[in-house]
């Protein structure tokens, strides 16, 4: 259909390819990130002597659970704050959606 209307292969790739792909890219964005926070994490915890995974593992053997907790929250909170960034990225690149997404 562009070819059709002769639109140029800039215009194609903005208008076409570029819309049909963001979803796609922003939620395996999102997976890749799961992943590689709780593969970073298990990580400190197994590899590592330092790091907040490194941390949850000295605390939680020696029973002090609250800092344990507290190292945890953290690490909660920074994934969360990415995750709110990412999903604003996705909904300012899916704004020529409308409203009904």
């Amino acid at each position: 259909m562009a070819h059709a209307y002769g639109a140029g292969g800039g215009l194609v790739i903005r208008h076409i390819y570029i819309p049909y792909l963001v979803p796609t890219i922003t939620s395996e964005a999102r997976v890749a990130y799961a992943h590689a926070w709780k593969i970073t994490v298990l990580a400190e915890i197994f590899g590592f002597s330092s790091g907040a995974g490194y941390m949850i593992k000295i605390y939680f053997a020696s029973l002090d659970i609250a800092r344990a907790l507290a190292w945890a929250l953290i690490l909660i909170a920074m994934v969360m704050v990415v995750e709110e960034v990412l999903r604003v990225v996705e909904k300012n690149l899916s704004r020529w959606r409308g409203r009904n997404v």
